[in-house]
């Protein structure tokens, strides 16, 4: 028997079959029945006897169908505005049913809620076609075919819902600007991937768990919006085959996404893909994912921005594959006009640690401060590419140690590097490479660069380098040491460059085992090179090798240098200034 209720459904207000009510209902009962039922207010009671389809059908939209705790056999067409809830559990056997899916959805303003809805043939939630809005809550759908969601819809929303062991993913497809939002959902075992949205001017997933899924975890794509806002925070994505844990694809408008306070562990392909004009990244943690791609990967514009923070990325795994050398990447950005990376840790990733191309960007301001970039299988520590424009890149307070490569490469217009600690890098290299433009500036200072391993083959002797810088207008160095490198501890090239001005002032230059301490070398223009209180000892060659026609020394230290304290390309001793120094 289905039971009406008017104020909500107890016991004590249910009526056996047969029995005369007490009291005859007045006019004004049953003008408030009659203005319930015009207003959608009544409540439908499903028992477990009875069908959830009829009572459906027996309500007028706007009202709520109750349904008690039991198995249903049953293939369910909502076609009203209507909030079906099972407060105690409901469940919905597909088999019992046959080949339709657990609900189908053919109304705007449905609300499902409390549901278990199992082994349904053609998916447990479908919408017929699209609606305005609709929201499923506190619904579990395991061992559905197809698509256990398949909704369509302006508004669509999704609370507390659990999905395991299906044949697709969830899939919601809004509109051009529609609003998507997904709280409390757990998405686990689907033989595709977890969760799936098209479209949708604003996507909101929060507190979501996407694992062990065919493909990939959660994705997001634009469909048909020009401009679209996604939010994904405080969740989880681990373990997802055959495809990354966390895709963003973008709309090619001006797209802005934020990532906050997200786990992505061994996903085959990215822990987290983006492409956005705006990209905000915070709190993650993305550990051992990636085959030949990125833990982390970031597309932006040319006039875009990206901020990465307060993150962790490591053990990027990389193919050893010879087409794979520049996979495995921690973070890989490219574009945007700014680029700002602060307090990351990037730990035994399989290639480059982080590497920032410029993409479509012309003129990039690129800042990487108080981060820690540790031990790659191969690549860099930090690489930053460039784009040819007036581009500018600041680099502080970072730790790059034992990177198979340079501990960090930059090539950029401006570059200031401050703080500093690079130890154990790389092999035919430099621990701290630099190339600027003929225009461009480089100030390297309060910076510590040592023990960059050296290549013995025959072919390497100027590798090993602690310090190397191609190109600038004028190259300062002021407190820096650079301590038992294996080639030349600062080697500073011309490049472009006709009169190139170099200093180097309050700093230690010790013990290279292959090399002089400083070497700057003549551009053919008028150059000029400044040394001011500087320790230049026990260099397997020269302290000092200058090509400038313009040098002056003061106040500094030669002395135990396999070749001697000096050695002038262009001038004689005579000709430079040399003042209480060796």
């Amino acid at each position: 028997m289905t039971t009406l209720c008017l104020a909500g459904c107890s016991d004590s207000d249910e009526q056996s079959e047969g029995n005369e009510p007490q009291a005859e209902a007045s006019d004004t009962d049953a003008e408030t029945e009659e203005g319930e039922r015009e207003n959608g207010e009544e409540t439908l009671v499903v028992e477990p006897e009875d069908s959830i389809q009829d009572a459906i059908d027996e309500s007028e939209p706007g009202g709520t169908v109750e349904v008690r705790p039991a198995t249903y056999g049953e293939a369910v067409t909502v076609d009203k505005e209507l909030t079906l809830v099972a407060p105690d559990g409901a469940f919905l056997d597909g088999i019992a049913a046959g080949g339709e899916a657990g609900f189908t959805v053919a109304a705007s303003g449905v609300r499902i809620e409390g549901f278990e809805i199992v082994d349904y043939a053609t998916g447990g939630i479908v919408t017929e076609t699209d609606v305005a809005e609709i929201t499923v809550t506190d619904v579990v759908l395991s061992n559905n075919s197809g698509f256990p969601l398949d909704l369509s819809g302006d508004i669509v929303s999704l609370e507390g819902v659990a999905l395991e062991d299906n044949g697709g993913p969830a899939r919601i497809e809004s509109s051009s600007d529609g609003n998507v939002t997904v709280t409390d959902g757990t998405f686990v075992r689907s033989d595709e991937g977890g969760l799936s949205v098209t479209s949708g001017k604003s996507i909101v997933l929060e507190r979501v768990e996407a694992l062990q899924n065919g493909a990939t975890g959660v994705l997001v794509e634009g469909g048909d919006v020009r401009g679209q806002t996604v939010e994904v925070t405080d969740s989880t994505v681990i373990e997802n085959t055959g495809g990354s844990g966390l895709s963003i694809a973008g709309t090619r408008g001006d797209d802005a996404v934020t990532v906050a306070n997200l786990e992505a562990t061994d996903n085959s392909d990215h822990g987290i893909e983006i492409a956005a004009e705006t990209v905000t990244v915070s709190g993650v943690d993305l550990r051992k994912n990636g085959a030949t791609t990125s833990g982390l990967s970031i597309e932006s514009s040319g006039d875009g921005s990206v901020t990465i923070s307060d993150s962790t990325i490591e053990q990027t795994e990389r193919n050893t594959g010879w087409s794979s050398s520049d996979y495995g990447r921690g973070v890989h950005v490219v574009g945007g006009e700014t680029v700002e990376v602060e307090n990351v840790d990037l730990l035994q990733n399989g290639g480059h640690q982080l590497l920032v191309e410029g993409g479509d960007a012309r003129g990039q301001t690129v800042s990487v401060r108080d981060s820690s970039i540790v031990e790659n299988s191969s690549g860099s520590g930090l690489e930053i590419t460039g784009t040819r424009g007036d581009d500018t890149v600041t680099v502080a307070n970072v730790e790059a140690v034992d990177n198979s490569n340079h501990g960090i490469e930059i090539v950029a217009e401006t570059v200031e590097v401050s703080g500093v600690d690079l130890r154990e890098n790389g092999a035919t290299t430099s621990g701290l490479s630099i190339e600027s433009s003929s225009d461009g500036s480089v100030t390297i200072s309060d910076s510590v660069v040592e023990q960059t391993v050296r290549n013995t083959g025959w072919f390497n002797s100027e590798y090993g380098r602690g310090v190397h810088v191609v190109g600038g207008e004028t190259v300062e160095v002021e407190n820096v040491d650079l301590l038992q490198n294996g080639g030349h501890q600062l080697l500073v090239e011309g490049g472009d460059v006709r009169g190139q001005t170099v200093s180097v002032s309050d700093s230690t230059i010790t013990g290279s085992t292959d090399g002089s301490g400083v070497v700057a070398q003549d551009t053919g223009g008028d150059d000029e090179h400044t040394i001011t209180n500087v320790t230049a000892d026990d260099n397997s060659s020269y302290g000092f090798s200058l090509g400038a026609e313009t040098v002056t020394i003061e106040d500094t230290s030669a002395e135990g240098n396999g070749s001697g304290p000096l050695e002038l390309l262009t001038i004689d001793e005579s000709e430079a200034t040399i003042r209480n120094s060796f």
